[in-house]
C-alpha cells in the first residue's frame, strides 16, 4: 500500500475497498464451482433416469412378450388337446372323468418285416471269424 494511503486507511474504507471485493469474488467463484457440480449432477440424475426407464421398459417388453407366448401356447396346447379328444371318439379310445384318453382295445401292430436274404450267412461269418 502506498505510503500516503496508509494514513488515511480506516476499518470502514479496508473492508469498502479490499475486504467487500475480495469477498464478492470469492463467493461468485465458489457459486459458479456449485452451480457447475448442481448442473452435472442433474445431467447425470437425468441420464441415470434414462437408463433406468429403458431397462424398466425393456424388463416390461420381456414380460409381455413371455406372457403372450405362453398365452400362445396354452391356446395351441388346448386345440391340440380338443383335437386329439375328439378323434379318440373314433379310433376305438374311450375318455375318462380326467379327460384322458383311455384305450379301449390294443391297436393292431405293424406287420414284422422279414430279415435279408443274406442275414443268416452274414450272421455266422461274423460269429465264425475273431476279427469281427
Amino acid at each position: 500500500m502506498p505510503q500516503q494511503n496508509r494514513n488515511n486507511v480506516t476499518f470502514q474504507s479496508f473492508v469498502r475497498d479490499i475486504f467487500e471485493p475480495y469477498l464478492l469474488k470469492e463467493v461468485g467463484k465458489r457459486f459458479q464451482e456449485a452451480q457447475g457440480q448442481l448442473e452435472h449432477f442433474v445431467q447425470e440424475k437425468q441420464l441415470l433416469f434414462k437408463e433406468e426407464m429403458v431397462k424398466s421398459a425393456n424388463e416390461w417388453m420381456r414380460d409381455q412378450q413371455k406372457a403372450f407366448r405362453q398365452q400362445a401356447m396354452s391356446v395351441q396346447m388346448l386345440k391340440g388337446r380338443v383335437a386329439a379328444l375328439e378323434q379318440a371318439r373314433h379310433d376305438n379310445y374311450d375318455i375318462d372323468l380326467e379327460n384322458d384318453v383311455v384305450l379301449r382295445a390294443a391297436p393292431p401292430l405293424p406287420l414284422v418285416q422279414a430279415p435279408p436274404v443274406h442275414y443268416a450267412t452274414e450272421l455266422a461269418k461274423y460269429m465264425v471269424d475273431e476279427r469281427y
